[in-house]
């Protein structure tokens, strides 16, 4: 264990920066809980719990105060206790200046306990205090919580991208590995094939190709599909509603079928619901970033996912994680989100058939992977590479039991192995 000491002597100080890394009991602490510590040249720092159940060291925060050369003053004052914490070590004095012998200041004294220490940290943290000072302790969903809502039944499989001969053009193969692995794939598309879909009428295959635009799985040959005015420069995000009409992006338009110009100022379109309303990215109105909007089928805006005020952090928006419910009157979508105790987070939302924005889960991971997908009954899937092997891949589920399980590994594959592509979707 690191302790954190100063020694005192005559006025003069001695001091060694340094920060308590444990519990005062020695237990192991809870994983994302953080406890606040005191540096000793004067700053104040947080442990955050790591996933062993260990703090890790002390962070302090801000710059150490600065000796201003000047004539030897008194030493700093003791910061006020927290609200039933103790007070912060008082600054030391500051040394004297040139043309006389100046003494070195005082150390102040140990803040009594009780009483209001603002601001300590910039940002809240899970520690039991109020480290905003905004009057509320550990606000903006800054502690881990396992609460899992606003879900509904999967009853379909999720794929993955992958290939039946590495390198080799024209060897991409779409196998399905929820709920379980399946002994068959689906392979035969363009060399230059990218981003899949279903089509959910009829379960065909749509591809986007580079170099030719969305194509159509069929045989012998997969024919391009018409997508005025962009021709071959269409997004490579597509979707499609209910009754099959495709609808696709065109620079910052998204538009419908043969052209159909639906709205404007859309950076991504992340899914099409049966009913033809649609999920798009665009400029977040209360933030730096992007977030979620859904547009009705005449291309107005109905209403916007918009957590900063809820969440502490930076969200960004995973457009290509998004699913359905079975019904197709339903999306789920997920955000990453990173803040200032080095933590990160997958949160999933769901869409209703009213245009609510419901929350579904959050799940701490140590990286969100390549690709990501999250199922209507709350399930989550972070493609990564496999720690244990070189060059390979795994498929971990942060299941709806609030259980991780590694649901594929490309080390363990057969036929259908990782590829450059790294997508997973849900389909038939």
């Amino acid at each position: 264990m690191r302790v954190s000491f100063i020694i005192f002597f005559f006025g003069c100080v001695a001091a060694v920066a340094a920060c308590s890394s444990s519990t005062s009991d020695g237990a192991a602490c809870i994983e994302g809980q953080s406890l606040r510590c005191a540096c000793t040249d004067g700053r104040s720092g947080a442990q955050v719990c790591n996933a062993a159940g260990v703090l890790r060291p002390c962070e302090c925060s801000g710059s150490p105060p600065v000796d201003d050369g000047g004539v030897g003053g008194a030493g700093g004052v003791a910061g006020a206790g927290g609200t039933g914490g103790v007070g912060g070590v008082g600054g030391v004095g500051g040394a004297g200046g040139v043309g006389g012998v100046g003494g070195l200041g005082g150390v102040g004294g140990t803040g009594g306990v009780g009483g209001s220490d603002c601001p300590l940290l910039e940002t809240e943290w899970c520690d039991g205090q109020d480290n905003d000072c905004d009057g509320q302790i550990d606000n903006g969903n800054v502690c881990p919580d396992a609460t899992i809502a606003n879900t509904t039944a999967f009853s379909d499989k999720a794929y993955f991208l992958g290939t039946t001969s590495e390198g080799s053009c024209g060897a991409d193969a779409l196998q399905a590995f929820w709920p379980q692995l399946a002994t068959t794939y689906f392979s035969g598309f363009d060399c230059y094939a990218d981003v899949y879909a279903f089509r959910p009428d009829n379960d065909q295959i749509y591809y986007f190709a580079t170099f030719s635009g969305i194509r159509q799985d069929l045989d012998p040959d997969d024919p391009v599909v018409l997508t005025p005015p962009c021709g071959d420069n269409v997004g490579r995000d597509f979707s499609f509603d209910g009754a099959g009409t495709l609808h696709y992006r065109c620079q910052d338009t998204l538009r419908r079928g043969n052209g159909e110009l639906i709205a404007q100022l859309v950076q991504r379109l992340v899914t099409v619901l049966a009913d033809g309303r649609s999920i798009v990215v665009r400029a977040s109105s209360v933030a730096s970033g992007t977030t979620y909007a859904v547009l009705d089928t005449d291309g107005n805006e109905i209403s916007r996912l918009e957590p900063q005020a809820d969440y502490i952090g930076d969200l960004t928006p995973l457009p290509e994680t998004a699913s359905r419910s079975a019904d197709g009157q339903a999306a789920y979508v997920l955000f990453h989100r990173e803040w200032g105790q080095d933590q990160e987070e997958l949160v999933a939302f769901t869409l209703t058939s009213t245009n609510e924005w419901l929350p579904v889960r959050r799940v701490q991971v140590d990286a969100i992977g390549m690709s990501q997908l999250v199922l209507s009954d709350g399930t989550i899937f972070v493609r990564e590479r496999d720690p244990l092997v070189t060059f390979g891949e795994q498929i971990l589920a942060y299941k709806n039991d609030g259980q991780v399980e590694n649901v594929w590994r490309e080390a363990d594959a057969g036929t259908v192995r990782a590829h450059i592509g790294d997508q997973m979707l849900v389909g038939p």
